[in-house]
This record gives C-alpha cells, structure tokens and sequence, in this order.
C-alpha cells in the first residue's frame, strides 16, 4: 500500500515538474490542460490500484481466519 501511494506522489511530482516546465517554455493553456487529463487518469489508476490491494488484503485476512492460521 505505501508502494502504491509513493509510485501516486511520485508520478504527481513528475507530472507537476513536466507540466510547469512546458508552460513555462510554451506558456500555453492547452499543456496545462493536458498535464491536468494525465494527472486524472493517474489518480483513477491509482485509486483501483488502491482498491485492489485492499481487497487482496482483506481476502488474504479472511483466509487466514478461515483457515485458522490466525
């Protein structure tokens, strides 16, 4: 889980430097629009990936009490 968050923040850095670079060389509204898209679709991306990683840990715990490992 704290993988998955440090590769969300991660990308959000990457993204935040590219996008203000570009603006600052172009200066144009459409690159900050397309940093905005990209910086959308890695959330969503990384809120399933999130959710995922959840419920992998909730199935893993529930085995173990099924099983009674626990």
């Amino acid at each position: 889980m704290g993988l998955i968050l440090f590769l969300i923040f991660g990308w959000f850095y990457l993204l935040f430097r590219i996008g203000f670079s570009l603006l600052r060389f172009l200066g144009s509204f459409f690159i900050l629009l397309l940093v905005f898209f990209i910086l959308a679709k890695v959330i969503i991306l990384g809120l399933w990936l999130s959710g995922v990683a959840v419920l992998a840990l909730v199935g893993w715990l529930v085995y173990r009490g099924v099983s009674g490992q626990i």
